[in-house]
C-alpha cells in the first residue's frame, strides 16, 4: 500500500486482515448520532482511525481492518487480534455488546485487553470496588436494585452532609449522556427521583455524586497506560459553567509534559480559561503522587481476576486544601476507551510520534498471541 492515501482506500476491504478494529457505523460526534460510511478517509470521520490505518498498513506493513462491531463475526476471526476501536454506540445497545464480548470470552478470542476485563469494566460498579478497596473517590452512591428504596435517602444524605448540588450518572454510559446535575435545595424532590429513575433505567443502574467545583477549577487528569506503565498524560479542561470535560460540552484537551507545564498552563489561560487554577505546584504534587495511585489500580485490578489491560487510561482530579496541598480523586479507570488523543499528542510532540508507538505497542501484543499459539 505504499504511496496509498486514505481517500483511496476502504479499510473495510483489507484483504486477509491481521489486526480488525471494532467500531461503529453510527457515532456520537457533538452530542448527536450520525451516520458514517466507516471509510474513514474523509475530514469529519474520526481522527483515532484516520491516524492509526495508515500507520498500522503503509508503515508497521501489517493488514489492519476496520469492521462494524455489530457485523463482526467472531468465529470467523479466532486467528485475528482484535482491538476495541470507537464503538461509541454501545451503551445504546447493551445487550448486543454483552453478547458479543461473551462469544468473544467463550470463543477465546484475541483481545487486545482481555474480554472478561472489558465486560467488567463497561459497567462503573467497578468503582464501588475500588473505593472498598481504598482509593480515594468523589463521595458516591451506586443503586443498581431496589431504586425506590435507596434513592430517596441518597438524596437525604447529600444533603444533610451539606451538599447543594449533586450529579446523576448512568452505570453503563459513553461520552457523559446521561450525567445530569441536580441542585437539592431548591429542585423539586420528586422531579430528581423521576429523572434519575428514568437514568437508572437506561443505563443499568446509578450513580449518585457529590458535585465537584473542583473539575471546573481544575479540570480532569487523563494518565495513559501501556502496560499499566504511564505512557503520556494530558489536561482536560471544562469550559466555565459546565464541569463536563468533553469537547461537545466546551471542554478542551491540552497535553502537557512535567517540564512544560508552565507553558501550557499559559496557553490554557489565554486561548480557554483565564479563570483556571491548576498552577504549577499542583502538577509538581501530582508528579509526585501518582506513582503511588498507579501501584494502587494495578494491585486492585490484580484482586479482580478479570486479567490486565495492555491499554488503560486513568481519570483524576484533584482537590486542594487551604494549604495548598492536593488530594488526587479518582473519576474512573478506562480499559474500553478508543479516545488517547494520540493524534493530538503527536502533534504536539513530534519528536516522539505517539501514533506510531501506540500501533508498535499493538503490533507487540499481535505478535506475542502469534507466539503463544505456535507453542
Amino acid at each position: 500500500m505504499e504511496g496509498s492515501s486514505l481517500e483511496e482506500i476502504d479499510y473495510r476491504k483489507i484483504q486477509d486482515p491481521e489486526i480488525v478494529i471494532l467500531a461503529a457505523a453510527k457515532m456520537i460526534q457533538d452530542g448527536t448520532i450520525k451516520n458514517l460510511d466507516m471509510i474513514y478517509g474523509k475530514p469529519d470521520q474520526y481522527k483515532y482511525l484516520r491516524s492509526l490505518l495508515p500507520m498500522f498498513n503503509d508503515q508497521l506493513s501489517l493488514r489492519v481492518s476496520v469492521c462494524d462491531w455489530r457485523e463482526f463475526k467472531v468465529e470467523q476471526n479466532l486467528q485475528k487480534t482484535i482491538l476495541f476501536g470507537p464503538m461509541w454506540d454501545y451503551s445504546f445497545h447493551k445487550v448486543e455488546v454483552e453478547n458479543l464480548m461473551q462469544q468473544l470470552k467463550e470463543q477465546k478470542a484475541r483481545t487486545v485487553n482481555p474480554v472478561q476485563f472489558v465486560l467488567w469494566n463497561l459497567n462503573k460498579q467497578y468503582l464501588k470496588q475500588m473505593e472498598d478497596f481504598g482509593l480515594t473517590m468523589p463521595e458516591s452512591v451506586f443503586i443498581v436494585k431496589d431504586f425506590d428504596g435507596k434513592i430517596s435517602q441518597a438524596l437525604d444524605d447529600f444533603k444533610a452532609r451539606g451538599d447543594q448540588i449533586v450529579v446523576a450518572k448512568g452505570l453503563q454510559d459513553a461520552g457523559g449522556s446521561s450525567f445530569m446535575k441536580f441542585n437539592i435545595e431548591l429542585q423539586s424532590k420528586d422531579e430528581i427521583i423521576a429523572t434519575c429513575k428514568q437514568i437508572h433505567e437506561n443505563y443499568s443502574g446509578l450513580i449518585i455524586q457529590e458535585y465537584l467545583n473542583s473539575l471546573l477549577d481544575f479540570g480532569e487528569f487523563g494518565f495513559v497506560c501501556f502496560n499499566l506503565e504511564k505512557a503520556y498524560q494530558y489536561i482536560k479542561v471544562p469550559g466555565r459553567t459546565d464541569s463536563r470535560v468533553q469537547k461537545q460540552y466546551g471542554g478542551r484537551f491540552f497535553q502537557f509534559n512535567f517540564d512544560d507545564i508552565g507553558t501550557v498552563l499559559e496557553s490554557i489561560r489565554s486561548s480557554h480559561r483565564p479563570d483556571f487554577k491548576l498552577n504549577e505546584e499542583h502538577v509538581k504534587q501530582i508528579q509526585e503522587l501518582f506513582p503511588a495511585v498507579i501501584d494502587q489500580v494495578k494491585a486492585f485490578i490484580s484482586c479482580q481476576n478479570v486479567g490486565l489491560p495492555a491499554i488503560l487510561r486513568i481519570d483524576f482530579t484533584i482537590k486542594v486544601d487551604k494549604n495548598g496541598k492536593i488530594q488526587i480523586l479518582i473519576m474512573e479507570i478506562e480499559g474500553f476507551e478508543p479516545h488517547l488523543e494520540l493524534q493530538e499528542r503527536t502533534d504536539k510532540y513530534p519528536e516522539v510520534n505517539m501514533v506510531r508507538r501506540f500501533c508498535e505497542f499493538i503490533k507487540e501484543q499481535h505478535e506475542n498471541f502469534n507466539r503463544k499459539s505456535d507453542l
